[in-house]
């Protein structure tokens, strides 16, 4: 309870209530007032001054606060269902005339009707709340500034289920509040979660964030600053062998100053004693071996510097070895020296290291092993070596070597696009402000949390048909094509569509010669638009499925089990 003495006394009060309430579990809510200001100073909201919020599950309040501080909007609506929270967001409400709390569930979808339309009773509704219709905003003239959307989905875990009814609201649907146009939304969720939405690595890359690239832009407006690892979180294949690679560099780059140095200091004192001795005619002997010993300690440099300059260059890419390449046996000894100063000056800023090229060439001879076992001694054409390699992408179970060997063209190319195929990827690259960091005791009950924005674009338009029930066709075919794809991500494309049925793969020809090279590529680096082709190639086959199926029960099947929430 010590801690909760530097907040406001509504807070504290607040905390007590809820260290008193136990078996109830309470959403985690920033309660940092200087943080919250920092935050929403931090992310872009020019243009939504005397907009309309609607504030799902504030909690204590602290943010809501903030950010009506920060917006002075015309329409501040505050959807708390739970009467923990109530006290202290009418105590808001007094400092903020425009707010109103309105004791609804947020995670009912007539909610959103009801705050709009009516009936408006007490309790429920505040003294003298009255009823609005937003402005609606064609999707082709931008986002609509006229509302805005804040809400904490971190009520329970899995809250990505949530997230992706949010974008069949973008674009399948065109339900909820995103019937009004491209309506932005802010998402309080748990850290932990956020990479599912917004990956840093190829890995993580599934369904919840392919639809956010699809429907929305997505930045981290604050967290931890960290990225999740784990199962289904791995580090980069390209940023570990980065890492090792210049690890190795420095280490041996090291090694030979240290060697330089020892024999400059080794030769000058062998020098020092030749200039004494080379006028004494008595020590002629004494000269003419120490200038033996000199030539030998110079032949004995040079093969140190040929042997570990070949080191130094084995752990940089290929691009460097063309600047700086040369025949580094040729080199005479000053040469050598001019080669690593030139090396140390200016150190290379990437490394792929030996250690790729030892996964790659280990790769390449288990392949070529399991090729040997079932061809035997013949030598296949190229016809049936691709025949083999096709085969080998579906059946052939391989060690680890040759997935990670796989992985580092796939994630080098994925980052290589423009724009990048990840968000996070292209948020670096173009410099977008860095998050805020929240720590775990400026948020109660602790925890660790991120704030994401959400900004709707324009969808692709094969995804934004005139027709609403075929927009929505649409959204759950390719919905259920990229899940069902991505269950085989390291599979090429060619081999992964026999997934979704027999014979799919003719697909590919729909497309022409870029369906070609769209099946030669491996499922985890389709970009959006690849995919839009993909589906647009679906719905054009003769022979589809009628149902699209995930497991037992159809999406839309789902939906009208629970067709009055959002989060399922």
């Amino acid at each position: 309870m010590a801690a909760a003495r530097k907040y406001s006394k509504s807070i504290q009060n607040l905390i007590q209530n809820v260290g008193k309430m136990r078996g109830k579990t309470f959403r985690p809510t920033v309660v940092s007032p200087k943080l919250c200001t920092e935050i929403v100073n931090h992310v872009n909201l020019d243009g939504y001054e005397n907009t309309t919020v609607i504030d799902m599950n504030p909690g204590a309040g602290v943010f809501s606060e903030a950010l009506y501080n920060r917006l002075k909007p015309k329409r501040h609506v505050l959807l708390e269902h739970d009467v923990a929270y109530h006290p202290v967001l009418e105590e808001m409400t007094s400092r903020c005339p425009n707010a109103s709390l309105v004791k609804l569930n947020g995670h009912d979808w007539e909610t959103y009707k009801t705050i709009m339309t009516g009936p408006f009773r007490k309790p429920t509704f505040p003294e003298g709340y009255t009823g609005f219709e937003p402005k609606t905003v064609p999707l082709e003239e931008g986002l609509n500034r006229d509302l805005l959307f804040l809400g904490n989905i971190t009520n329970r875990y899995q809250s990505t289920r949530l997230v992706n009814q949010f974008m069949e609201a973008c674009g399948g649907s065109r339900s909820w509040i995103q019937q009004y146009g491209r309506v932005r939304f802010l998402l309080w969720m748990f850290d932990s979660e956020k990479e599912r939405v917004f990956p840093h690595q190829m890995q993580s890359r599934q369904r919840t964030s392919i639809l956010g690239d699809t429907y929305c832009e997505i930045h981290e407006v604050a967290g931890t600053g960290s990225v999740r690892r784990g199962k289904g979180f791995t580090i980069s294949v390209v940023d570990r062998i980065s890492a090792e690679g210049k690890k190795s560099f420095e280490y041996r780059m090291d090694k030979l100053n240290d060697n330089i140095v020892k024999y400059d200091l080794k030769r000058a004192e062998l020098m020092e004693e030749l200039k004494s001795k080379r006028d004494d005619v008595k020590d002629a002997r004494s000269v003419k071996l120490l200038k033996a010993r000199i030539q030998k300690l110079d032949v004995s440099q040079l093969k140190n510097y040929h042997t570990r300059l070949s080191l130094v260059q084995a752990t940089i890419t290929p691009k460097y070895k063309l600047l700086y390449g040369v025949d580094i046996p040729s080199l005479g000894l000053e040469e050598c020296g001019q080669l690593f100063n030139e090396i140390k000056s200016n150190p290379p800023e990437e490394f792929t290291t030996y250690v790729e090229k030892r996964f790659a060439d280990e790769a390449h001879d288990e392949r070529q092993a399991k090729l040997n076992e079932r061809s035997g001694s013949f030598t296949p054409t190229a016809e049936q070596a691709a025949i083999f390699a096709e085969y080998e992408q579906t059946h052939l179970q391989f060690h680890q070597l040759t997935r990670i060997a796989r992985s580092i063209p796939d994630e080098k190319y994925a980052r290589g696009l423009n724009p990048p195929l990840l968000q996070a990827w292209r948020d670096e690259k173009n410099d977008y402000p860095k998050p805020v960091i929240i720590g775990k005791s400026d948020v109660y009950p602790e925890n660790q949390l991120a704030l994401m924005d959400f900004q709707p674009i324009l969808p692709p338009e094969y995804l934004r048909p005139e027709d609403s029930s075929l927009a929505l066709a649409r959204y759950e075919m390719y919905d259920w094509m990229v899940r069902t794809l991505f269950s085989t991500r390291a599979q090429s494309v060619k081999s992964a569509l026999t997934v979704l049925a027999p014979g799919a793969a003719c697909l590919l020809e729909e497309l022409g010669p870029e369906g070609e090279e769209i099946g030669k590529k491996r499922v985890r680096v389709l970009t959006t638009d690849e995919l839009v082709k993909l589906a647009w190639a679906w719905e054009q086959w003769d022979f589809k499925p009628e149902e699209l199926k995930w497991g037992e029960v159809s999406r839309l099947e789902e939906q009208k089990q629970s067709p009055g929430l959002i989060f399922l």
